[in-house]
């Protein structure tokens, strides 16, 4: 959405703006007007160029462009500078056009990631004795959500293909069309297909609760931290990554009864309470659905776990 007001805590507007389609300020008034850089479309907006940043591109703002061609070039349109075309479709990161569709679903292509049922066990163990670890070098960090984001960040890398080679010396973990979403970066996890992302987020949830934070702190903090760190101004997950937290949280919140009715069991039944925790928020601001995806019968040959790597600050 755009900002029109900025309202000050007695009531009173400070800043009011009005907006073409393309972004231009048809109006602004207020004494706070100037000052404030979230406008049109929240994005931070430089005065001096005229330039808002998406993430991904610069959005000339007075021409009604992208300043740089489209990062997927031309696999949504020949025209690799447009940012809307005001009826027929919207542009929402500068990558692709979706039509207005919001939370349309994609299938994945290909085959599933190796089996990872006795990897996920000795993961977590090693995650936990990780932070443990950690703590004793770090006391002061126990009760620091951004220190756990931190650390979270340097050891649960699921989606580094440098670091974790889930797939390799198998046949899993195909995308056989570059242009689609594809089972390359997956794993197979009970008998799901799971993008290497969404464990990332599972893990991350998981571990949040057994290190004593709340799950508030875990699910609604994660987006303000992140976007403070300024790794990627405006940076925030999509509402599938909290149901992905949610769902580790969840996990975690059960490590009792993992321990003795095995991971699985656990992870069946508390999927059924977020159905939608394995779906992968995309780029067009739908989902891919990893179920799709061909099953894998070979089981993962990865031996690696998280917990001792140095915390970063980027994901």
């Amino acid at each position: 959405g755009n900002t029109s007001e900025l309202i000050k805590s007695t009531g009173g507007v400070s800043a009011h703006y009005q907006y073409d389609p393309f972004g231009r300020e048809i109006l602004s008034s207020g004494p706070q007007a100037s000052l404030n850089i979230y406008r049109f479309s929240t994005k931070p907006f430089d005065a001096t160029s005229g330039l808002s940043y998406y993430g991904f591109r610069f959005y000339a703002v007075g021409f009604g462009r992208w300043t740089s061609r489209d990062p997927i070039e031309e696999a949504d349109s020949e025209n690799l500078y447009l940012f809307n075309t005001i009826i027929q479709g919207i542009d929402i990161l500068g990558l692709a056009s979706d039509g207005g569709a919001s939370g349309k679903k994609t299938n994945c292509k290909g085959k599933c990631g190796a089996i990872a049922d006795d990897w996920i066990m000795e993961e977590l163990e090693s995650q936990q004795k990780g932070w443990s670890d950690y703590l004793k070098q770090n006391p002061k960090h126990r009760n620091d959500i951004n220190r756990y984001l931190r650390w979270a960040n340097g050891n649960q890398r699921y989606k580094d293909s440098s670091y974790f080679k889930f797939n390799s010396e198998t046949s899993c973990g195909t995308q056989p069309d570059e242009k689609q979403p594809g089972c390359g970066m997956s794993i197979t996890l009970c008998s799901h297909c799971v993008k290497s992302s969404i464990l990332g987020n599972i893990v991350y949830g998981f571990m949040g609760a057994m290190a004593g934070f709340s799950e508030g702190n875990v699910v609604d903090e994660a987006n303000k931290i992140k976007g403070n760190w300024g790794w990627l101004p405006g940076a925030t997950y999509d509402p599938y990554d909290e149901k992905a937290y949610r769902l580790g949280y969840a996990l975690g919140s059960r490590w009792k009864d993992m321990s003795k009715r095995g991971f699985c069991a656990v992870f069946n039944e508390s999927l059924k309470e977020f159905p939608e925790a394995l779906y992968e928020g995309n780029k067009n601001g739908g989902y891919n659905d990893p179920s799709t995806c061909e099953p894998c019968d070979e089981k993962t040959k990865e031996k690696r776990h998280g917990g001792s790597e140095t915390p970063r600050r980027r994901p």
